[in-house]
């Protein structure tokens, strides 16, 4: 079972500042802080995980995760 592979793996919409059109990134590039190029006005979109919100998920599921595991190991 590895659902943060799955979640950090699926798209998400961002707005270029510049020209506004959106454009979709992976989740896992937003965590990253990853810079990625408007495809519209070639642009440098420096994507933020504001609040860190990303990381703190990602330790939410994966304690989740481990949860479930030892749940179904003691059965």
């Amino acid at each position: 079972m590895d659902i943060w592979r799955s979640i950090q793996n699926q798209y998400i919409d961002v707005k270029c500042p510049t020209c506004s059109i959106h454009k979709r990134v992976l989740l896992k590039d937003v965590i990253l802080n990853k810079t990625v190029i408007c495809p519209a006005c070639e642009s440098k979109v420096k994507l933020i995980d504001k609040d860190s919100s990303g990381r703190k998920s990602r330790q939410q599921v994966i304690s989740i995760e481990d949860q479930i595991k030892n749940l179904f190991s003691n059965l």
